[in-house]
């Protein structure tokens, strides 16, 4: 009896009359993959829930949240399943090769939360907010997705990378804008320059203002 429970249970995992060596290694990759992202928001709906708890007293938390959750558990499930859909995106991306995860981020996001100074988040009753800057997904995903190729987010795209909008919700990566480039917001502009219009024209990249320096079309 012991030895058919242990055929049948191969036969479910493998299928029966399957050749063991042809099962797809990238398919078990891509559900590794998924589950570490999962376990990635569930950490962070924990570090959220520790800080609510560690932050705010009873009547506090009853009076924000009525009767969503009545401990630090049932907390954390209750903003695991308010993930459940941004979560499963970056699943699908990580699993497809257009992200992957930074574990050193990730770290610095769990230690930052568990950091945070009470008062410094803005609770929201629905949704799981950002928290610290090191738990921004810019910080805690690396974009895999080259020059030229399609995107949903500038998560997606490598380094040096932005995802230009296009249509259908789609757009492409293409390379951020340097000091003088034409630009329409920050986020085109390379890390450290700002989109501005210091003198009369179309806005560009520029370094941001030093102290002391007019920063009326400049930002600081």
């Amino acid at each position: 009896m012991r030895i058919s429970a242990v055929i049948l249970a191969s036969c479910l995992f493998v299928g029966c009359g399957d050749d063991p060596a042809a099962i797809d290694p990238q398919k078990i990759v891509d559900e590794e993959g998924k589950a570490k992202v999962a376990a990635l928001f569930s950490s962070l709906s924990e570090g959220y829930c520790d800080y609510l708890y560690r932050c705010c007293n009873t009547n506090e938390l009853e009076f924000k949240f009525e009767t969503t959750f009545s401990d630090k558990q049932s907390c954390q499930r209750y903003f695991d399943l308010t993930d459940e859909e941004t979560n499963y995106g970056y699943q699908v991306a990580v699993a497809d090769g257009d992200l992957s995860l930074d574990g050193n981020a990730e770290t610095r996001c769990l230690k930052d939360w568990s950091n945070q100074t009470c008062g410094d988040v803005e609770v929201d009753a629905f949704v799981r907010p950002r928290g610290p800057e090191s738990c921004d997904p810019q910080e805690l995903f690396i974009g895999r997705k080259d020059a030229g190729r399609t995107c949903r987010t500038s998560y997606e795209c490598d380094e040096g990378l932005s995802c230009r909008a296009g249509g259908n919700g789609e757009g492409m990566c293409l390379p951020l804008r340097r000091l003088g480039d034409p630009c329409t917001s920050d986020s085109l502009c390379l890390s450290g320059l700002v989109c501005a219009n210091p003198a009369e024209g179309l806005r560009s990249c520029q370094s941001p203002a030093t102290e002391g320096t007019s920063c009326e079309e400049l930002a600081c």
